[in-house]
């Protein structure tokens, strides 16, 4: 039973990764051998390896060069095949981003919030009828009246109990909000001082809560930063060749030249000639990043460009750059960070979703036979 368990996992792995493939085709991507070496490069670079050095590196390792090659050519392809799956099936709306940056800075922000409050329970026997569970309740919507009254929480819990119903009251004195119920921490979410929260129905009966004083402890300031919205276009060269670097500069100030005369976009031309696989295939969109993670002259180049303008061409990290600046924005770092966070848990989320159902749509248009031999 269990190699059976096995054996059909490692075939479903087999029929995902033919089925990938196969459509290379279909969805018109194709990484070319240039743009390859480049990302070996790249790679080999990043290890403190020359190219040489890398090859040996693989040699020693039981991998040949070409079987690295290849492998790597398919990782990309299928990494593309889900950026692909993310924007033909994906929808994240933006009432779900900010929802879900509040739920985060909440959690975040309970660590630092605590909270000073006043409780009266109206307890509940056990399985109560539907009788008592209602007197119960409007016992509890007449004390949380009286408290809006400003009457104090122990006066009420006396003034409302019955020989056969006492009522219990006490204070909690700077109690975190995790330290309470996940239903009664949801309630302090927007809670301010003096807020009468209830009736909250729990087990033990229906509870209400005075806000007697909130106290956070000293965050640091949250300064703004600047964030880009760029694109840009590479040429790779291997740095040492005057004649590569000639032609490359040149190429780029007459793609620029026909950008602004209108006769190709900068997009357009990014999927054309750009050796940055990466971006290439969004037309060399960056989209919006901060500032500060950019090379620095990168950075400085961005900070004098004006919001639609182009760059002269620019040699930096083994190649010729030709940068549009989009946008700029100040954001507070913070929400931003969070936004950030929030943006990339519900892109995983829904990616996973969306790829499962991609396979399952794909695999059900092919034909696969399994053979037992036992």
């Amino acid at each position: 039973m269990h190699h059976y368990i096995i054996d059909n996992y490692l075939i479903d792995h087999v029929i995902k990764h033919k089925i990938v493939l196969k459509n290379e085709k279909k969805l018109n991507f194709f990484i070319s051998d240039d743009q390859l070496n480049q990302i070996i490069l790249e790679i080999a670079n990043k290890n403190n390896l020359s190219i040489s050095e890398f090859r040996r590196f693989l040699i020693k390792s039981g991998i040949s060069y070409d079987t690295y090659r290849t492998q790597l050519r398919n990782y990309l392809f299928m990494t593309e095949v889900c950026k692909m799956a993310v924007r033909s099936r994906v929808n994240i709306l933006q009432n779900e981003v900010e929802s879900m940056t509040n739920k985060i800075i909440f959690a975040k922000s309970s660590n630092s919030k605590e909270f000073h409050l006043s409780h009266i329970v109206i307890p509940i026997v056990d399985k109560p009828s539907q009788y008592k569970i209602n007197k119960a309740k409007e016992l509890a919507i007449l004390i949380m009246s009286a408290s809006n009254q400003k009457e104090d929480f122990s006066q009420l819990a006396k003034k409302y109990s019955t020989k056969d119903n006492i009522l219990y009251s006490h204070n909690f004195f700077w109690i975190k909000n995790k330290e309470l119920s996940p239903i009664v921490a949801e309630y302090l979410t927007e809670a301010q001082k003096g807020s009468i929260i209830g009736p909250i129905y729990l087990e033990r009966g229906f509870h209400i809560f005075k806000v007697n004083d909130i106290r956070s402890k000293e965050q640091k300031m949250v300064l703004p930063i600047t964030e880009v919205y760029a694109s840009h276009i590479v040429i790779s060269t291997s740095g040492s060749k005057n004649n590569d670097n000639e032609k490359a500069y040149y190429k780029l100030r007459n793609i620029a030249q026909n950008i602004k005369s209108g006769n190709i976009s900068f997009s357009a031309a990014a999927k054309q000639i750009s050796t940055d696989v990466c971006s290439a295939h969004q037309g060399g969109d960056l989209g919006w990043n901060k500032l500060n993670t950019f090379n620095p002259i990168f950075r400085g180049l961005l900070l004098s460009l004006k919001d639609g303008e182009l760059s002269e061409p620019i040699y930096f990290s083994n190649g010729w750059h030709l940068i549009k600046l989009h946008n700029k924005r100040k954001v507070y770092q913070l929400r931003a960070q969070e936004k950030e966070h929030a943006y990339r848990l519900l892109y995983k989320r829904k990616l996973s979703e969306a790829l499962k159902q991609l396979i399952k749509k794909q695999r059900s248009s092919v034909y696969v036979k399994i053979i037992d031999n036992n």
